[in-house]
C-alpha cells in the first residue's frame, strides 16, 4: 500500500498520464492535473503478456532480409570466372625466378594467386611476392590482387581452381563468398 501511495504522488506531481500494476494485476491510469483515479480496468497476466510479445514481434526488424540482401549484393550481377586471365596470370608469374607452383583464380575483378617457393629461394620470399605483385598489376590494372605463400592458402585455392565452375547463381556465389574468404586470411 506505501508503494502505491509513494507513485500516485509521484504522478501527481509530474502531470502526466501514467498506467501502473498493482498485485492483483489490476492496471489504473491516474492523471497527475486532478490526482483522481479516471479509469480502471482489470486485466489478467495472460492478456498483457500477449499485447507485450504483439507490440514487440511487429515493431522489430526482421534479420533474414538483411542476410538476403547482403548475399544478393554480393552477387548482384552474376560471377563470372575468367579462365583466360588466369592462364595469362599464370603465366607472367611463372616469367619470375625461383616459383616452384603457381595456382590463380580470377571471379570478376579479383585476381588471387598463390605461389609455392621452395629450397634456397625461400630466402628471397618477400622479393619474389612484391615482383609477382608489381607484374601482375601492370598486366590487369583493373583488377584487385592478392598474392600469398602460405601453404595452407595455396591448398585452398587449389581447390576452389580445380572445381568447375557453376552454371547455378546460388552455387556461384557461394564460390565467389568462399573466394572472399580466401582473400581476407591473405595479407597483400
Amino acid at each position: 500500500m506505501f508503494l502505491g501511495s509513494a507513485v500516485t504522488q509521484i504522478m501527481q506531481r509530474s502531470h502526466r498520464f501514467f498506467f501502473y500494476i498493482l498485485p492483483p494485476f489490476q492496471v489504473k491510469l491516474v492523471t497527475g492535473d486532478f490526482g483522481q483515479e479516471v479509469f480502471c480496468v482489470r486485466a489478467t497476466f495472460v492478456v498483457l503478456t500477449l499485447a507485450f510479445a504483439l507490440i514487440v514481434t511487429g515493431c522489430t526488424k526482421q534479420s533474414g532480409t538483411e542476410t538476403k540482401q547482403k548475399t544478393e549484393s554480393l552477387c548482384m550481377p552474376v560471377p563470372v570466372r575468367h579462365y583466360q586471365w588466369e592462364e595469362r596470370a599464370r603465366s607472367i608469374t611463372a616469367s619470375v625466378k625461383g616459383i616452384d607452383k603457381i595456382v590463380a583464380v580470377q571471379i570478376d575483378k579479383e585476381l588471387d594467386v598463390a605461389i609455392h617457393v621452395t629450397n634456397f629461394n625461400r630466402f628471397k620470399l618477400e622479393s619474389i611476392q612484391k615482383e609477382v605483385g608489381k607484374k601482375l598489376k601492370e598486366a590487369f590494372p583493373d583488377a584487385d590482387i592478392h598474392v600469398t605463400t602460405d601453404k595452407r592458402l595455396i591448398k585452398d585455392l587449389q581447390r576452389l581452381s580445380d572445381e568447375p565452375w557453376p552454371t547455378d547463381v546460388k552455387a556461384a556465389c557461394q564460390k565467389k563468398k568462399s573466394l572472399k574468404e580466401i582473400e581476407k586470411k591473405m595479407k597483400g
